[in-house]
């Protein structure tokens, strides 16, 4: 009976945590440019989203300490969450009929370079489709 007790306990904890994400989630006051705290932006969307990326991948995260940064957190949370949702759906589609099994990633890191942050969220994959998909995206930001 203690099992069932502390099972209830494990999901009244994850249910308040998701309630408490889709309030910040959903505030409407988000829409303005206010300083925000990167990490807890991502995490409280990761706690939304997690339904979508349970059943396919684990979620691994870095967070490097940031200072807080100035800008909309509901523009952030929406590219996030459009971030944590196509790759969950690309990862389904590579593992689907391979014999990758269910034991892939999806390794979101935050660090900061300089003066600027940088988050960056990447399914696995083999190092060096990995590489040359950074070295892609490096140049197209030139």
């Amino acid at each position: 009976m203690p099992g069932a007790f502390d099972s209830c306990v494990d999901g009244l904890k994850r249910v308040a945590t998701i309630v408490s994400s889709m309030k910040e989630f959903a505030h409407p006051a988000q829409m303005e440019m206010s300083s925000v705290d990167l990490n807890h932006a991502i995490q409280s969307t990761l706690n939304i989203t997690c339904n979508e990326y349970r059943y396919v991948a684990d979620v691994e995260t870095n967070f490097e300490e940031l200072p807080p940064i100035t800008c909309c957190v509901g523009e952030i949370n929406r590219v996030v969450l459009n971030l944590i949702v196509n790759a969950a759906h690309a990862i389904e589609e590579r593992v689907k009929g391979s014999q990758l099994g269910s034991s892939s990633a999806l390794s979101i890191t935050t660090s900061r370079c300089g003066s600027s942050q940088h988050p960056h969220a990447a399914p696995s994959a083999p190092s060096s489709k990995l590489a040359s998909s950074r070295r892609r995206s490096q140049r197209a930001r030139r």
